[in-house]
């Protein structure tokens, strides 16, 4: 991913149905405002499933704006088994992802590209 024009987004604490209108908002605006987004994670006190639907909704739209997102680093373990709680850990990625950039093959450890 190019350093140019990237937003990094920094989530912790409730990654939750709570926070989702404030983390959707923060999506979009980055979304609007760069060309590649990454999201990097502090620490994680709650995550539920309207965060992972959230993420999976931004590199949908990403990848339709010819965007790119990706998790910074290794994914944190709250997000690992939330995603494996919830059925999204994936070896391949869905319908949508043509640009072979799946956030959760990512979090389940497999390779990824961002690249549109």
């Amino acid at each position: 991913m190019s350093t140019e024009n990237t937003k990094t987004i920094l989530l912790g604490g409730e990654l939750t149905l709570l926070r989702a209108e404030e983390i959707k908002n923060l999506f979009l605006r980055c979304l609007s405002e760069a060309k590649n987004i990454s999201i990097a994670f502090g620490a994680i006190n709650d995550i539920d499933l309207s965060f992972l639907q959230l993420c999976c909704s931004l590199h949908r739209s990403a990848v339709r704006n010819k965007k790119q997102v990706r998790i910074e680093g290794t994914a944190p373990k709250a997000l690992k088994e939330a995603a494996f709680a919830a059925g999204y850990i994936r070896l391949a990625g869905c319908k949508h992802d043509c640009d072979n950039g799946c956030l959760w093959v990512a979090v389940a450890g497999g390779a990824h590209r961002m690249t549109v």
